[in-house]
């Protein structure tokens, strides 16, 4: 596993992708017909959620004191990968909507 920082700079990198797909599929969603945009308004609140929940761990994490950070390295990874499955799903889920 890596460094706190690096770790971090990787949730930060991740996040900010995600949510420019989500910005990407909210302007396809724009044009979409009234069906397909309440398929999205529906996923998107999800996906929404879900990325909130990946910032306030990047927070929690950013937070914690250098000296505990190697008992958090575990836990953090575990609970990321919860997170990135989740977000990757519902991405997937939305994107097939423009398919």
């Amino acid at each position: 596993m890596s460094t706190k920082d690096e770790y971090l700079d990787k949730i930060k990198q991740q996040l900010g992708e995600w949510q420019g797909e989500l910005d990407a599929l909210q302007a396809k969603a724009a044009g979409a017909t009234d069906e397909l945009k309440s398929k999205y308004e529906e996923q998107a609140a999800a996906l929404k959620e879900k990325l909130s929940e990946g910032h306030a761990k990047f927070d929690e994490l950013k937070a914690s004191a250098d000296d505990v950070w190697e008992d958090l390295k575990e836990e953090a990874e575990e609970k990321w990968t919860a997170i990135q499955s989740g977000l990757k799903d519902s991405l997937e889920k939305v994107k097939s909507f423009f398919s």
